[in-house]
């Protein structure tokens, strides 16, 4: 996400965000000639970005965005996507957690693995945006009959498909260290 400081100005409206949730992003992914490029790295009002005709565009790009992005990361590994969710697993410690990418909203929730149970049960937090918390139990719809459990999601990864990844990051690393 976004560096977020309160009191910042929402990308959508102009106005200091200094209360209810707040949406943002990580990085750009648009090219810059794209006229939603500049709403990139930023942080907005959920009220303005629920409502933003653009929403679902720049939501779907950001997810699409994940999904690439996954394929060279040697840490997170894809343990589910559908048209809708991406759920990409970092199973290390100190890290051990899941994230849950929504096409619907461009966010991403994190979950620890030894939460994953209890989070897919669980409503969404009351402090959610109505637009958010609709597309979060459409995730877990799905979620709980494809990937209930943690062992199950963990059986999902497909490792030799992330192995040259992993083997150039160990190289890379390799090579740093030898280099100091």
């Amino acid at each position: 996400m976004a560096l977020f400081l309160r009191g910042q100005r929402c990308r959508l409206c102009g106005q200091p965000m200094l209360e209810g949730p707040v949406f943002g992003t990580w990085g750009v992914w648009l090219p810059n000639h794209d006229p939603l490029w500049k709403f990139c790295d930023g942080s907005m009002h959920w009220d303005c970005y629920a409502s933003w005709p653009h929403r679902q565009r720049f939501a779907s790009t950001y997810f699409h965005f994940w999904v690439e992005a996954e394929a060279t990361n040697a840490f997170w590994h894809r343990a589910f996507l559908d048209d809708e969710v991406l759920v990409t697993v970092n199973p290390f410690e100190p890290v051990n957690a899941a994230w849950v990418h929504l096409k619907d909203t461009g966010s991403r929730i994190d979950v620890k693995l030894k939460n994953w149970v209890a989070w897919l049960a669980a409503e969404p937090e009351g402090s959610s945006h109505p637009v958010l918390a609709a597309a979060v139990r459409r995730a877990k719809q799905v979620l709980r009959g494809k990937v209930p459990t943690v062992e199950q999601l963990l059986a999902s990864i497909d490792q030799p498909r992330k192995m040259q990844v992993v083997e150039r990051y160990r190289a890379a690393e390799k090579a740093r260290r030898d280099a100091q």
